[in-house]
């Protein structure tokens, strides 16, 4: 473990470690006028190809974001780190995950890798691609991006490199800081923090002093998805709000830190080859046994209920509809679709400046709908729901057992392999950092209750069915 004796040096790394506590969320209003119902598949796009070793060689060692501490004042600060959970060599050896060193022309960095959201623990075994839902972003420290602002100038001086290489990434989190506050831990309000960078970017990427829109205000935090359901998907993000080009979607972070649109360009074409490694993925296998004759029984029983929205996954017939699902039909908690439908200043900046117009483009497309996932490795994925407010794949399926307020022990090595989740404890109210408050605006535990009218025992047998997907 390493030590925090500057307890922010993780946050700084921009989208990778977002922080901050309890925020009032505003009340949003979107259209009437709005689709209720969408077309039963999102079309495919075309994508580039690439090398997956290469991708996966970048994601462990290359410059995501265009700027970094200086790798002395990591080192000064925070102890080896010993498990080597990459299998890197070099300076990244003694590093978590979370970091990587580079170099920006001869000055040796830190900064932050996607593997800080992307990567986690699962029964004590470390699994590259699995969504981080262990992060802790709820400590109000805004006040340090300052005291760090001033403590590299005083060291290295305006005009030094040292400074000029972390001063993006500075600028960035200084400013995003009012408008990235989680409400407990486990949530991801990756979204928060392009907005509040993307307000300070021109389109080509250039910095400006003075924002160009006001982000709204509060915080919706998300579960995050795992990697290995990239390769079937037409659309990413949870509501398919990304379209076109995969690459320029999955290097969004690069607002964080990059200076202008031809380090945008440089990073993009390392990002073929991180699409070609997350598309070599493939789904954890489960861990324990399994009991063969509920697994049959469960089949059946899955494609009565699952199958429209979530695909077939026996050998030879695998098919996936990337379907989109109106909020209203399938009832989970809107606020985190609806709050897209209102970003235009995100989506015009987007669609109208470099991921939207320089070579193969893509765009943002908002809805009022969610996609139903694929369910590759879905025993590995808890909590459930967009907004990870369900802890277990039975309370899932079983909508009157959800808990309001759920306390977890964010013990990586405690998996519940009866329920399949997360462990926790029930509550009567959200008195700490690590209680999920399914009451509050954007983390609703409702919907999605096509469980609700199976048997005890058609739902035992359809937990034991997910488990081989």
């Amino acid at each position: 473990m390493y030590r925090k004796t500057i307890p922010s040096l993780t946050i700084l790394l921009g989208i990778f470690c977002i922080l901050f506590a309890c925020s009032k969320k505003e009340e949003i209003i979107v259209d009437p006028a709005i689709p209720d119902s969408y077309p039963d598949a999102i079309p495919a796009t075309p994508q580039k190809s690439g090398d997956a070793n290469a991708g996966w060689e970048f994601l462990r060692y290359g410059n995501y974001v265009g700027s970094g501490l200086p790798l002395e004042i990591y080192t000064s600060f925070f102890s080896e780190n010993t498990e080597n959970l990459l299998e890197r060599d070099g300076d990244n050896a003694a590093l978590p995950p979370s970091f990587v060193a580079f170099n920006i022309g001869d000055k040796r960095v830190v900064g932050g890798t996607c593997f800080t959201c992307h990567g986690s623990k699962l029964d004590g075994e470390y699994i590259p691609g699995l969504g981080n839902s262990f992060s802790d972003y709820t400590d109000n420290q805004s006040q340090t991006f300052g005291l760090l602002n001033t403590f590299l100038l005083t060291r290295y001086g305006a005009d030094s490199e040292e400074y000029q290489n972390a001063k993006g990434l500075i600028q960035s989190t200084q400013a995003a800081a009012p408008y990235i506050i989680t409400d407990f831990k486990g949530v991801n309000p990756a979204f928060d923090l392009e907005r509040a960078a993307v307000a300070h970017r021109n389109l080509d990427f250039t910095w400006s002093e003075t924002p160009l829109f006001t982000p709204p205000a509060g915080s919706v935090g998300s579960d995050v998805p795992a990697w290995w359901l990239l390769k079937k998907k037409n659309a990413l993000y949870y509501t398919g709000l990304g379209r076109g080009d995969f690459t320029k979607l999955l290097m969004q972070t690069t607002v964080v830190g990059i200076k202008d649109s031809t380090e945008a360009r440089a990073i993009n074409n390392e990002f073929d080859d991180v699409l070609a490694y997350l598309q070599s993925l493939e789904a954890p296998k489960y861990t324990k046994s399994v009991n063969q004759e509920l697994v049959a029984k469960g089949l059946p029983i899955f494609k009565d209920n699952c199958e429209r929205c979530h695909g077939t996954y026996e050998v030879g017939f695998e098919y996936y509809p990337n379907r989109l699902i109106a909020t209203n039909t399938v009832g989970t908690d809107p606020v985190y679709a609806d709050r897209f439908l209102i970003d235009n200043e995100l989506n015009d900046w987007f669609n109208n400046g470099w991921f939207g117009t320089f070579g193969t483009k893509a765009s943002v497309e908002p809805s009022r709908a969610y996609i139903a996932p694929p369910l590759d490795g879905v025993w590995a994925t808890a909590p459930y729901l967009h907004n990870g407010s369900v802890p277990n794949l039975y309370t899932l399926l079983n909508s009157a057992d959800r808990p309001v307020f759920w306390e977890r022990d964010f013990n990586d090595s405690t998996y519940d392999h009866e329920h399949i989740g997360w462990p926790y404890q029930e509550r009567t109210s959200a008195d700490n950092s690590s209680t999920y408050n399914t009451t509050l605006s954007g983390y609703g535990n409702q919907g999605h209750t096509y469980g609700d009218s199976l048997s005890e025992e058609d739902r035992m047998a359809l937990m034991e069915y997910l488990k081989t997907l």
